[in-house]
């Protein structure tokens, strides 16, 4: 075996050993804001179409509420940091379990929606099931305007 083989072997043994000791240390307890763990939910919004409300649940609500449901692979770090990062951002911008309905701009969320800001393009390359048909943009638009009420 020659000495850059044997450097390559060594230097993916030690990532291979940190990858697999990242796993039990987990973040939160040195970064508690980090920590997967859902926090009550304050607010409840009542949706006023039932599959207007489906898709905000299973499209927005996975950064956007103290609901969220993470998928296998985010248990795995640093996947599980990136995940739980990238929610955490998502509540600070808008939480629907914590802000009462008044207070959230349908408006705002349409516009979003509209440009496709929302859902990120980097969620939506890894869920394919939030890249939104013009039918279920334009269920998503009336569902929010119904339910938080809109200027236009």
């Amino acid at each position: 075996m020659s000495k850059l083989e044997q450097i390559i072997w060594l230097s993916s043994g030690i990532l291979l050993a940190i990858f697999i000791e990242l796993q039990f240390i987990p973040i939160w307890r040195f970064v508690p804001s980090m920590n997967p763990m859902n926090p009550p939910v304050k607010y409840e919004i009542e949706w006023t179409n039932a599959e207007g409300a489906q898709l905000m649940h299973d499209i927005c609500y996975v950064c956007h509420s103290n609901e969220t449901v993470y998928p296998i692979y985010t248990r795995f770090a640093p996947i599980s940091w990136i995940a739980a990062q990238h929610v955490n951002e998502g509540r600070d911008a808008l939480n629907f379990s914590e802000q009462p309905a008044p207070t959230i701009s349908a408006d705002l969320l349409v516009a979003y929606i509209q440009s496709d800001i929302m859902p990120p393009a980097l969620y939506r390359s890894v869920h394919p099931e939030a890249n939104l048909t013009p039918e279920q943009k334009a269920l998503l638009i009336a569902t929010i305007r119904e339910t938080l009420g809109s200027r236009y």
